[in-house]
């Protein structure tokens, strides 16, 4: 059998029945729902951090949890060889967290160059 990212698309081009099909298609459906909502819910936390300039309200602890779970469940899923598809969520919540990180890095050095600035 051909193996892609989504089997469940390439239903056409296998000999498969009907139920596996659908069960296939099911599936595809499912992690893509799943990965848009985990974009769609971790996306406000950036853009509101990136118009207000200010990280009042993230949890450094939750932060860091978060991270290190996502991170052991992306490695886990790699080192076993599981299909994109079923982890492909990891992949941008890790991102999310990159791009948070980034901003909070840069939110507390624009902090200390003001403290710097303002005591001579």
């Amino acid at each position: 059998m051909m193996e892609t990212v989504y089997p469940g698309l390439a239903c056409a081009l296998q000999k498969l029945s009907f139920f596996e099909c659908s069960t296939q298609f099911t599936l595809d459906a499912v992690n893509l729902f799943v990965f848009f909502v985990t974009v769609s819910t971790k996306m406000p936390q950036v853009i509101s951090i990136a118009t207000s300039w200010t990280s009042q309200g993230v949890s450094l602890t939750a932060f860091t949890m978060e991270t290190f779970g996502i991170s052991i469940l992306l490695l886990y899923n790699i080192y076993n060889g599981t299909q994109l598809g079923l982890y492909a969520e990891s992949f941008a919540s890790i991102a999310m967290n990159i791009v948070l990180l980034f901003l909070l890095f840069s939110i507390s050095q624009k902090r200390v160059m003001f403290a710097l600035y303002c005591t001579g």
